[in-house]
């Protein structure tokens, strides 16, 4: 396979993503690269991300960093609708079934697990950045919104309601 999944044929990314998912380790993903030439890999490899054992196998060095997020966040402007329709279900889901600590999701320094930090660090950002980037289509945002107003949870209420910021007062 090639180093760089940028430089993958639609049948090698698409046979490198099956790898992945039967269980074999990425050394490293070019966030940047990708992000600018393949929009869509990238957010299929950060949705696959969203499961915790995918996640270890897609995050070879163990940790998310600020670079990788700086990476992915011209998605949330290329991509918003998209953003929001893979990861406000998956935020919702999450929040709705484990038990969580509101100190850890709402102070930056905070401990937290890898998985964690990709969440924090990567998905919330991406999240808040395609929300804000979707003011101008006020109807479309409150249909991606409308869905998730039962969650009950403090942390994902927290999350949502940063969203609904974005929304014009008619909505």
């Amino acid at each position: 396979l090639c180093w760089n999944m940028a430089d993958d044929s639609d049948d090698l990314f698409n046979f490198r993503l099956e790898v992945i998912k039967s269980g074999v380790k990425i050394d490293y993903i070019f966030w940047d690269d990708l992000t600018k030439q393949h929009p869509i890999r990238a957010i299929e490899l950060l949705e696959l991300m969203c499961d915790e054992d995918s996640h270890n196998r897609l995050n070879a060095r163990g940790r998310w960093v600020d670079h990788d997020t700086e990476c992915i966040e011209p998605l949330a402007l290329s991509h918003p609708q998209q953003i929001l329709e893979k990861f406000l279900p998956f935020l919702n889901q999450y929040f709705s079934i484990i038990e969580c600590d509101p100190y850890k999701w709402s102070h930056e320094y905070a401990s937290r697990t890898s998985f964690e930090m990709f969440i924090y660090k990567g998905v919330f950002t991406i999240v808040t950045k395609a929300s804000e980037n979707m003011v101008s289509k006020p109807i479309e945002l409150f249909q991606l919104l409308n869905p998730f107003t039962q969650n009950s949870n403090l942390v994902f209420n927290s999350i949502f309601a940063n969203k609904l910021i974005n929304l014009h007062t008619n909505y």
